[in-house]
């Protein structure tokens, strides 16, 4: 072991510490611009978290720009539709068409496998199996990163112009700059799987279903997306509680599995909780992205609840933005990147916190609330478009 020893630094313009997709945009971005970037990850190997995405359509075009065309299938798909379900009536049935007159195609992407591309695309030096330790200071200024070799123990000093937080909810690099950040819970916690596409349900379309006992079990519903490649990932919202007795939710979870053949097909082998995984979002926003030397991107500035689809949205427009101002001086750079990102990133988090609240309704209201507004929205399915539309762009920058 080499643990303790310590070799030369290196600089770069441009130390992206996390590299999510936000963080894998940059890579790209400030590579083309001929600036050297290194992209530092933890994990020794691609990272393979169970979780869906959609890419709103700003987002989408910046995809296309740094990907080659003949891999945009593997990142990208188009969605037809969304079904939603209870007790074997349809609630909801939105085609393809009511995105059209928002002018919103929306995507659904796996976004780990999206950053997989766009490193690999990425002029920058990728290093992963790296762990940063902390941030490097000349008085109140961030100047580079110590980080250390996971497999070997050898620790390293970068020096960098630009020192980029892009490492989720819990950022290092959000806490070493002293920024503070109360990340508020959901109101559900979310299980994920993943699966086969199978083929008793419509390609590329959402499907829900509510579950009728809802109410007394716990577990709201279960959420299949569709992904790229023929997989999907389901969703399962469930309230805390639910999870106060295991035995308990997995007899609801197999009782409402047995009463949709199609969700049955989907979680075959997976009717507890302890085959799933167990997510359980925060959202809040930090009041500032930086300090001298160093910024924020994504989850690390502002994390989000999956409302809205805006989490790697709002990510890749950070980075597109932080892109743009590369030339600044870094002082400078950080009031741009605050003045331009803020407002808009408080947009998108507002979502989160709306939905937050709808959710903390009593049992009963929420209870009687979700059926009602599937059956509002399919009886106008226009004003669902013009909340698509919302959704489509609240993470924009305004006048961009």
């Amino acid at each position: 072991m080499n643990r303790g020893l310590r070799t030369k630094s290196m600089t770069y313009d441009f130390i992206i510490v996390g590299g999510g997709i936000g963080g894998a945009v940059l890579a790209n971005l400030v590579g083309r611009q001929g600036r050297r970037a290194v992209v530092l990850e933890r994990e020794a190997g691609p990272v393979n978290r169970v979780r869906p995405e959609v890419l709103w359509p700003r987002t989408a075009d910046t995809l296309r720009a740094l990907l080659p065309k003949e891999v945009e299938a593997e990142w990208g798909l188009p969605l037809r539709g969304i079904r939603a379900f209870e007790g074997g009536r349809m609630l909801l049935d939105l085609p393809a068409e009511v995105f059209r007159p928002a002018e919103v195609q929306p995507l659904s992407t796996d976004p780990d496998r999206s950053r997989e591309l766009l490193l690999r695309q990425a002029q920058a030096e990728i290093r992963r199996g790296v762990e940063v330790l902390e941030l490097l200071k000349e008085g109140p200024r961030v100047v580079g990163v110590r980080c250390r070799d996971v497999a070997d123990g050898r620790e390293e000093d970068l020096l960098g112009d630009c020192i980029v937080g892009d490492d989720g909810g819990r950022s290092l690099v959000r806490r070493q700059c002293g920024i503070e950040l109360s990340a508020r819970p959901f109101a559900l916690k979310i299980f994920t799987f993943a699966f086969r596409w199978p083929a008793s349900l419509p390609p590329a379309t959402v499907q829900i279903w509510l579950n009728p006992g809802r109410r007394k079990s716990g577990l709201i519903a279960v959420g299949c997306i569709p992904l790229p490649g023929g997989e999907g990932v389901g969703l399962i919202p469930v309230r805390p509680w639910a999870l106060d007795d295991h035995e308990r939710f997995n007899l609801a979870l197999g009782q409402f599995a047995a009463s949709e053949s199609p969700l049955a097909e989907a979680l075959s082998g997976r009717l507890s909780a302890e085959t799933l995984n167990l997510v359980y979002p925060h959202w809040g926003h930090a009041g500032k992205y930086g300090v001298p030397g160093a910024v924020l991107l994504g989850d690390a500035a502002h994390p989000v609840t999956p409302a809205g689809g805006q989490g790697a949205n709002m990510a890749v427009a950070d980075a597109v933005a932080l892109a743009e101002l590369a030339g600044e001086p870094s002082d400078v750079l950080l009031e741009r990147y605050e003045k331009r990102r803020w407002p808009a990133n408080e947009r998108s988090v507002s979502i989160s916190r709306r939905v937050t609240r709808a959710l903390s309704l009593p049992a009963w209201a929420v209870d009687r609330l979700l059926p009602w507004a599937s059956r509002r929205i399919n009886r106008n399915p226009r004003r669902f478009g013009r909340v698509v539309r919302y959704f489509a762009t609240a993470f924009e920058d305004r006048g961009s």
